[in-house]
């Protein structure tokens, strides 16, 4: 049995990435409670049969959060363009399991943080979080 994460993220006013400004309302609280994360190749969209296992943790019903990444080898263009393949190839298998998805983005290159190219391996990834819900409070 894989063991579950949960996670709180709390997100207010404007986030700004190279490709996209969101604005999330200040007065919500993000929750989400299962996380996989799918690995590829290099320069590879496609899904290995055992990635794919990871996604079984997601029944029908649940709503989630797939972002898809890339290594820093090639272009910037490029390495978007391969985290977005990455993130519909995984999101379309999720659908096929009655899993809806509530968001795709591809973040390329911009959030590996590895130290050398011996871990750039762990930059090839989708992540897929379920959303759990969002609630409202008041500030002080």
């Amino acid at each position: 049995m894989l063991p579950l994460l949960v996670s709180v993220l709390i997100y207010q006013g404007d986030v700004d990435t190279d490709f996209v400004k969101v604005k999330f309302p200040e007065n919500k609280i993000y929750v989400y409670a299962k996380k996989a994360t799918i690995y590829f190749d290099f320069d590879s969209h496609e899904v290995k049969k055992e990635e794919a296992d990871k996604l079984r943790i997601f029944g029908g019903g649940e709503e989630v959060i797939v972002s898809g990444f890339a290594s820093p080898e090639g272009s910037r263009a490029y390495n978007y363009s391969l985290s977005e393949k990455r993130a519909l190839n995984v999101a379309d298998i999720l659908r096929k399991r009655r899993v809806m998805v509530r968001s795709i983005s591809a973040e390329g290159e911009d959030h590996c943080w590895a130290e050398g190219k011996r871990f750039f391996k762990e930059c090839r990834k989708v992540e897929v979080e379920e959303f759990h819900g969002e609630e409202s409070f008041d500030l002080p």
